[in-house]
């Protein structure tokens, strides 16, 4: 059971300084908040916490998934969720800003959305300004700077998302510093004051779920390239297990979500770095192959797979339920290279054989198992109906 610090230590004992039984359903109800002090708390103890607590409310997500979203948010503060109706896409972030102290709003995409009036903001018949929903969560996180806020789109993709999307997309390029805090060009500078001031805070998480069936809309690279896809469809049906403790919630403030970096040139040394090292070595060779399809990736997926990995280590939930080690290196491919993977022809055939022969070498085989589990998945289908894509 996750023991949680009740009492403030000394600083000095935690060095180095954090990265900015049974129980039956009837019985004993989960026990109060407990706070913590801020310097007490690290992700490794973020991500055991969330884990516990998810499983103490009956769901059963693998511990990889939320240590993925955990870091993917440090990274870049765009998640999109997909798969299956009913694999928990939309749960997970609730139950994550339930465990966190975080707020959290779910807004349903209709069918209808063709600008981002819904989300930014729209001026009515009379004059009056009317703001929308995202644009009002920003203000409320701009004012209360040291919670975290989560904006959830449920059925992002049920119209297209470049249509009602693109003003954010666009502010999501503007990021950069003024000191130790982070910035991004106003949402919607149109509108009247103070709406027209108000950017993405750093606060502020975009998550959008994604359904790929007959009846969705494909999504751009432009989406693609700007967001991490952290992909849940698999499902464990004889998996039910109510034995799991109830936890309270723990009192995370914002700092520990906030980027701690937005590029690869902020580190201090990335030429150093081994892990940024290591990561750009390997998308080097996997851009060969891209290129034969014109799939090729640019600065801002290297920069976010390398800081995805920074951002990971440490986090000691990065395994499946059998307590496999999971590789965040594999994990930042699918979720920021193999999304792109779509289409037709030779090009693509040859582009997914040359990943297949590298990710297959005994030097990788190792660490790229999912990255190669859905290669083998995507190469299926394209000999057996002339098309593929990542999406299940």
């Amino acid at each position: 059971m996750l023991e949680i610090a009740t009492s403030t230590s000394n600083p000095l004992d935690y060095l180095p300084p954090p990265n900015p039984e049974n129980l039956r359903l009837n019985e004993t109800p989960p026990p109060p908040p407990v706070a913590r002090a801020p310097h007490l708390l690290d992700w490794a103890t973020v991500s055991e916490h969330v884990l516990a607590y998810t499983r103490g409310k009956g769901f059963s997500f693998d511990p990889w998934q939320i240590a993925s979203f955990i870091s993917a948010a440090r990274t870049r503060p765009f998640i999109m969720l997909a798969g299956i109706s009913g694999t928990g896409k939309s749960q997970l972030p609730r139950l994550i800003a339930e465990a966190t102290r975080s707020e959290c709003v779910v807004v349903p995409v209709r069918p209808d959305w063709t600008d981002s009036a819904d989300l930014l903001g729209f001026e009515r018949l009379d004059g009056q300004f009317t703001p929308g929903r995202l644009l009002q969560m920003s203000q409320d996180a701009l004012k209360n700077p040291q919670k975290q806020y989560f904006f959830i789109l449920d059925e992002m993709n049920i119209a297209r998302a470049e249509y009602y999307f693109a003003e954010v997309l666009s502010v999501m390029e503007s990021r950069g510093r003024r000191g130790l805090e982070i910035f991004t060009d106003p949402l919607l500078p149109t509108a009247p004051e103070p709406w027209n001031e108000i950017g993405l805070p750093s606060n502020l998480c975009l998550i959008g779920t994604v359904n790929m069936d007959e009846t969705t809309n494909s999504f751009s690279r432009k989406v693609l390239d700007r967001a991490f896809v952290l992909e849940m469809s698999s499902v464990d049906l004889s998996s039910i297990d109510y034995a799991y403790k109830p936890v309270g919630d723990l009192d995370v403030p914002s700092e520990f979500w906030k980027t701690p970096y937005i590029r690869l040139a902020e580190l201090p040394t990335p030429a150093e770095n081994a892990t940024v090292i290591e990561a750009v070595k390997d998308l080097v060779a996997i851009n060969e192959f891209l290129e034969l399809a014109q799939l090729q990736v640019g600065y801002r997926v290297r920069d976010e797979v390398a800081l995805f990995c920074i951002n990971a280590e440490g986090v000691t939930t990065f395994v499946d339920d059998d307590e496999e080690v999971v590789s965040p290196t594999d994990l930042s491919i699918m979720m920021k290279i193999l999304p792109r993977l779509q289409g037709s022809g030779s090009e693509i055939g040859a582009a997914l054989d040359n990943f297949l022969h590298w990710v297959n070498d005994p030097l990788r085989s190792s660490t790229y198992i999912k990255t190669r589990q859905r290669l083998q998945l995507m190469a299926s289908r394209l000999a057996t109906s002339g098309f593929t894509s990542y999406w299940l």
